[in-house]
């Protein structure tokens, strides 16, 4: 339900996806899915944070080496491109980039998620 969730919410964004799209692209009932997230905005948010998880772990596979800063920087650049080129991460930068600024509940939803990526981030770069 959620992969089916996310590819409709990537390709349509929030506005043009529907609970009822959400079940018939899951195969299920909308009762089944109502079951587990009470509103659209709730499986929206179950989405983005899964997809944060996944950028996060990204973030903790870069370089935390003090040796050979030269090296280390190349690497930590050039892991980050190849992070931030990750088709999941291009799809909830595109949704986020057409529904966050307009739709005050999913931008929220972003921030919360991003609560702990943030941290990551910041224990990753301590030196």
């Amino acid at each position: 339900m959620m992969d089916a969730a996310a590819c409709l919410f990537f390709r349509y964004g929030l506005e043009g996806v529907t609970m009822e799209a959400v079940a018939r692209e899951a195969g299920v009932s909308k009762v089944t899915v109502y079951g587990h997230f009470v509103t659209k905005e709730a499986l929206f948010g179950s989405v983005i944070r899964r997809e944060t998880e996944t950028i996060r772990r990204g973030l903790d596979k870069l370089p935390d080496t003090h040796e050979g800063v030269r090296q280390s920087l190349i690497d930590v650049g050039m892991s980050l491109v190849h992070f931030l080129l990750e088709p999941h991460v291009l799809a909830v930068e595109r949704v986020m980039n057409t529904q966050g600024s307009s739709t005050l509940s999913c931008y929220r939803l972003l921030r919360q998620a991003l609560g702990p990526l943030s941290s990551g981030c910041r224990r990753n770069w301590r030196g």
